[in-house]
């Protein structure tokens, strides 16, 4: 009995013991609470975001393996949407999709679809969300994603992430501080995006590859240290798998109860404690807010950013006065802040703004003045896109005289080649006007205070247009 129970320990905790490859990524599935049968059934499509790397070349031919054990070739159409984000040399980069798109074409009822980002719009996007270029160009590949995902019509979008990248996103978000429900690491499941693999380790993909006789391709950029991630993957995790055995299960099974931990604090927050405030503001009560625990604090705080859109982490530093806000004994609220009376704005962060107010504490979009930085809109097609000042309207032209009329896109009575970037001006840009280039200063100087203003940027151009963004957008509802 003694051996027995010692055996399914084993069995629970080691999961290689039991299982190889196939059977792991059917748990992960199972784990999303998706029955392999039921997600490839025939008649439906699923997509898969594939690099050419060890990792989702495994995914793929996996998944192939499943859809085929169900259904055979009848059943879901497998999608898979490779991203050449041009920022590595044409033949490497280049090079990638095309070796994705030569393995597609030798499945059945595998279908791929290159999408090349323009070249010089990563670093472009990077400048504009001032992140680093890896975090630009995630964020325009899960943008393309999104895209495609929509236009096959599928319900599920698989992604390639493995225990190894929980290992080093939990040692990243611990090195930078984050908190509550960042702190555990990358979900199973975020919208249609799923992650079957993620318990699965590197080293059970390789084995898979070999088995298989699946070839895949390698990013020479993962040997450079000059990404955060990088240095953690090539320095800190060999040495802690030098000095420091068994690191890995302790540093998943604390995120697994921080999981719990966030759970029940989740449970404890009040679901109506935000109320309509004026405008596009929301209220907290102060009477409800002083006295929630520092704990509920931070997390209505975060989740009500989520709300406005704010998808970046803000430093704690900011949110540290309210978060630890003393609200015992009969102190006053100024007394509470330190301040002789209350201030006009605590702090601001992207497009959000936090206010203490006589009533509660205010959360709202920031007002946009007509010199303001802050906004950047990569548009690369027909659509409503939200400006801080309103909904913009982008249509395609029948041709433009810049070139391709395959990318053609119309603002208003102007013609642009897509992709474009609808920003607000900065100082050093060169301002195009009726075939006159000026300064930001003077086109800046010359407007009235409540006429809001932008630049369109086509990727590669000196040059930026002009954009009466006032006469152009309708005010968002």
């Amino acid at each position: 009995m003694v051996l027995d129970i010692f055996f399914f320990v084993r069995m629970y905790f080691d999961v290689e013991l039991r299982m190889d490859f196939l059977q792991q990524l059917e748990a992960g599935f199972d784990l999303c609470a998706l029955s392999c049968r039921d997600f490839f059934s025939p008649g439906k499509t699923v997509g898969l975001g594939v690099s050419g790397g060890a990792d989702s070349m495994a995914l793929l031919y996996g998944a192939f393996l499943l859809r085929n054990k169900y259904w055979g070739k009848e059943g879901a159409l497998l999608q898979v949407v490779t991203v050449n984000h041009n920022i590595r040399p044409p033949e490497e980069s280049g090079g990638d999709a095309a070796f994705v798109q030569r393995f597609c074409s030798g499945l059945d009822a595998v279908q791929c679809i290159i999408v090349d980002l323009p070249p010089g719009l990563v670093a472009k996007t990077a400048q504009f969300r001032r992140r680093g270029v890896e975090e630009a160009a995630r964020f325009l590949r899960y943008e393309a994603f999104q895209r495609e995902a929509e236009a096959a019509d599928c319900q599920f979008f698989l992604l390639a992430h493995n225990q190894n990248d929980q290992l080093e996103t939990l040692l990243l978000r611990f090195l930078q501080g984050s908190g509550d429900a960042v702190s555990q690491g990358i979900p199973l499941q975020r919208g249609i995006f799923v992650r079957p693999l993620l318990q699965v380790w590197r080293h059970d993909i390789e084995v898979f590859l070999i088995s298989h006789q699946v070839e895949f391709r390698s990013d020479s950029t993962n040997q450079e240290n000059d990404y955060l991630r990088n240095r953690c993957r090539n320095l800190l995790i060999p040495l802690l798998d030098k000095d420091f055995g068994g690191w890995q299960r302790g540093v998943l099974s604390g995120s697994e109860k921080r999981q719990d931990d966030n759970d029940l604090i989740s449970s404890l927050v009040p679901s109506d404690l935000w109320q309509e405030g004026d405008g596009e503001s929301l209220v907290a009560p102060w009477d409800r807010f002083l006295p929630l625990h520092s704990a509920l604090r931070r997390r209505v705080l975060y989740e009500v950013f989520n709300r406005f859109g704010v998808d970046s982490r803000i430093p704690y530093h900011l949110l540290r006065p309210l978060v630890h806000l003393s609200a015992t004994g009969n102190e006053s609220l100024n007394d509470c802040l330190g301040v002789a009376s209350l201030p006009a704005g605590l702090f601001t962060f992207g497009s959000v703004q936090v206010e203490a107010a006589k009533d509660g504490l205010v959360v709202r979009k920031k007002a946009q003045q007509g010199d303001a930085s802050g906004f950047a809109l990569v548009i690369d097609g027909k659509g409503e896109y939200c400006l801080p000042m309103g909904r913009l309207s982008v249509d395609e032209a029948a041709c433009c005289e810049k070139g391709s009329c395959e990318r053609a896109l119309l603002v208003g009575e102007m013609c642009f080649l897509s992709p474009i970037v609808v920003r607000s001006p900065e100082p050093g840009d060169k301002i195009l006007v009726r075939g006159k280039v000026q300064s930001a200063q003077e086109i800046l100087s010359k407007s009235q205070k409540d006429q809001f203003v932008a630049v369109v940027e086509e990727v590669g151009k000196e040059t930026v247009e002009l954009l009466s963004v006032s006469s152009l957008c309708t005010k968002q509802e």
